[in-house]
């Protein structure tokens, strides 16, 4: 597991990967705190720049004028110079040993962060070079969005999940996958306890011929439990796998359970999935403060929502068309179903 002065190590030295850095530019921008770390680590890397080459200077000064000034030496200035550079350096080296470690943690760094996609695009060109006529399209409706995130169909009458925060004040709404460019949708109901919200696809004929291959699974998962998603960190969608690590989630929440599936901004509303393609639940955020904490919203959660608003329709009580069916085959009958969205507020 990878520290986050590891991480902040590798940033510094160009040693991340365009994902990784485009994940680690967001997070400077939404996330306060980490950028203040990474300020404090960017200023102690300087300041402990600055000590070795001053010190490298005064020992090729001293080296240089041993031989015109060894009746002018004074000893003891000399140790208590040496000595206050190694005082600055270990206080330096202790706050930052102090801050990584967990003891300067802020009240909200044990929070959950939610996994919305703030829409900058930094790198935009870098992802410009993708080829397919889709995902240009796909971009072009990105371009001005304020919000991406993951969204999954619940049923053939064009009801689709996703999470609360990633759709909250803004007015328009759009979704786009390998199959659709862009779809509008409206929200019809949400529920910001729970962060479930619930759109509905505005035109009938793009969900006239659903036949939506998986369902819910409301039994309990086993501890280790192969789980995998599907979501859009990325303007193409990402195939990700883990196992169940906790039956509870961020500070024992019955209503979550914790995966071991690395998850990023815009994976924030996708669908979890066990090995037989059933929905084990939805991704809800992770603990930046811990590597490999991520958190989804249990389908026994997500279902009494659901039939406590009495929408028509609901979750769709289909039979699993996925059992049996190797990972390959699973993802091209899934893939359909899961989509990015875009918001945008006017």
């Amino acid at each position: 597991m990878m520290t986050t002065e590891e991480y902040f190590e590798r940033a510094e030295l160009g040693l991340l990967s365009t994902e990784e850095l485009e994940a680690f530019t967001i997070r400077l921008q939404t996330d306060p705190l980490f950028n203040k770390d990474w300020q404090a680590f960017l200023e102690f890397k300087s300041t402990l720049a600055y000590m070795q080459r001053k010190q490298k200077f005064k020992k090729q000064y001293a080296q240089e004028n041993t031989i015109h000034s060894k009746t002018n030496r004074h000893p003891f200035k000399i140790q208590l110079a040496a000595a206050a550079v190694i005082i600055v350096i270990s206080i330096f080296s202790t706050i930052l040993i102090l801050r990584f470690s967990g003891l300067f943690l802020h009240s909200n760094s044990r929070e959950i962060t939610y996994l919305n996609r703030k829409v900058d695009y930094i790198d935009q060109h870098q992802r410009a070079a993708k080829s397919t006529e889709a995902l240009k399209k796909r971009k072009e409706l990105s371009a001005h969005a304020s919000n991406e995130g993951s969204a999954f169909a619940i049923n053939n009458q064009g009801l689709l999940l996703t999470s609360y925060h990633l759709i909250q004040g803004f007015n328009e709404m759009f979704i786009s996958n390998d199959a659709f460019e862009r779809i509008p949708v409206k929200l019809e109901f949400a529920n910001p306890e729970l962060d479930i919200a619930v759109l509905k696809i505005q035109d009938s004929l793009v969900y006239q011929n659903w036949k939506i291959p998986y369902n819910f699974r409301y039994s309990d998962c086993r501890l280790g439990e192969d789980v995998f998603t599907l979501g859009y960190p990325r303007k193409d969608v990402v195939y990700g796998t883990g196992v169940l690590s906790s039956r509870t989630g961020f500070d024992e929440d019955s209503t979550m359970c914790q995966i071991s599936i690395p998850v990023n901004p815009g994976n924030s509303g996708g669908p979890v999935f066990d090995k037989n393609g059933q929905v084990i639940g939805m991704i809800k955020g992770k603990n930046m403060s811990a590597e490999g904490e991520s958190f989804a919203l249990k389908a026994p959660a997500i279902k009494s929502v659901i039939e406590g608003h009495k929408i028509q329709n609901g979750i769709a009580n289909t039979v699993n068309k996925l059992m049996g069916c190797n990972r390959d085959l699973q993802l091209k009958r899934i893939n359909p179903y899961v989509f990015n969205v875009v918001v945008f507020k006017h």
